[in-house]
């Protein structure tokens, strides 16, 4: 049960992460509104269209720092804070959704560099990925995803933030457990990678897709990046360090 739930979680995961913005737009703010009411704010985001976010949680960088946070809008487009999601995700006072009480919930984009560093290791992509992707982690866990981002459009209305996810590193508490997991046959190019610090890792590509959001040279793009990355059905990283 613990390992479905871990898949579960990871998928839902995908489907909301995902990386100035990754699209255009701006915040504003009325400040004729009360600062905060009853977990409804007065800031509101511009797409570059001049529309405001809607109905939907998307991944923002305000300060251009290359790191984005969740922010989660209402249905008439009021950015939410100091509250919970209909999902039960704590949302912080600024408006940013939480991974725990004390954790904010980020996606880093990296520039010029495809180094990834985490306190348990360091993974060093291709070069062709270089300013084509994000990442983040979660506990032990890290997603890197396709950059940039890209909103869910049906029938002309943009949603939520969606991302291609090209490759997980996966870390379990146990050898039985990574096992487990990685024979439910949900994962592609699934691969051990050793274990550092008590942790248990594997490398894998979702099977789930959100190419369908991307052109045609984004995902020929896609292609080239992955095509660097494995070779028949193995990792091909330049250098992973951490592992024993």
């Amino acid at each position: 049960m613990r390992n479905c739930l871990k898949t579960v979680a990871m998928a839902l995961l995908f489907v909301f992460a995902g990386t100035s913005s990754a699209f255009a737009g701006q915040w504003m703010q009325d400040t004729d509104r009360a600062a905060l009411t009853d977990g409804v704010s007065n800031w509101w985001w511009q797409d570059d269209d001049g529309s405001r976010a809607r109905n939907c949680s998307l991944w923002l960088d305000g300060n251009e720092d290359g790191i984005f946070e969740n922010y989660t809008f209402n249905e008439d487009g009021w950015m939410m804070a100091g509250t919970v999601t209909e999902y039960g995700g704590m949302i912080n006072a600024a408006g940013a959704l939480m991974e725990d009480e004390v954790t904010v919930s980020q996606v880093i984009v990296p520039k010029d560099s495809t180094i990834i560093t985490t306190q348990n290791f360091t993974l060093t992509l291709p070069d062709n990925w270089k300013n084509h992707f994000s990442y983040r982690v979660r506990g032990n866990d890290l997603m890197v995803d396709f950059f940039p981002m890209k909103r869910m459009v049906f029938d002309g209305t943009a949603y939520d933030t969606v991302s291609q996810t090209m490759l997980w590193v996966m870390g379990f508490d146990t050898d039985e457990e990574r096992a487990s997991t990685g024979a439910l046959g949900l994962f592609d190019n699934w691969r051990n990678l050793g274990n550092h610090n008590g942790i248990y890792y594997a490398s894998c590509m979702p099977t789930d897709t959100a190419a369908e959001f991307y052109t045609e040279e984004e995902r020929e793009l896609m292609r080239q990046m992955q095509e660097s990355l494995w070779e028949n059905g193995v990792l091909k990283m330049n250098k992973w360090e951490g592992t024993v």
